[in-house]
């Protein structure tokens, strides 16, 4: 949970906790991996490149949480543009607006590169299986 947290937040106290948990159970993750996925999952993620996907408020927000789950991407970190996130994730906003009386837009990013923000559930999958 911790390295969702450092991703959403920016926090670099939370992935120094993840990068000890990990360098504390990596005899054991060698010997029986099976017996700890959810580690190796943590470690995957950590290892791996992960991408991002903001949802900002808005109609039709819901939709676009749920189409994100129809789709397989296990380095995809999905958070919100508002609350403790850090503060690049802040400048992205909903489509036409700045407030939740606007349309939810996703903005799928890699690093902080974001693809054109969509605002339907069909456009959201169609961009995470391309």
């Amino acid at each position: 949970m911790r390295i969702l947290l450092a991703e959403i937040t920016g926090r670099a106290d939370f992935r120094e906790v993840v990068e000890k948990t990990l360098a504390s159970s990596a005899e054991t993750m060698n010997k029986t991996p099976y017996a700890m996925p959810w580690m190796m999952s943590v470690a995957d993620m950590q290892l791996g490149q992960h991408s991002r996907l903001v949802i900002t408020p808005g109609e039709g927000r819901a939709a676009l949480i749920k189409a994100q789950f129809q789709v397989y991407c296990p380095r995809l970190v999905c958070m919100g543009g508002h609350g403790q996130v850090d503060a690049w994730n802040s400048r992205l906003l909903a489509v036409d607006g700045k407030s939740a009386a606007y349309k939810s837009a996703a903005y799928y990013c890699m690093d902080e590169t974001c693809q054109e923000a969509v605002d339907s559930a069909k456009s959201l999958i169609e961009l995470l299986t391309n």
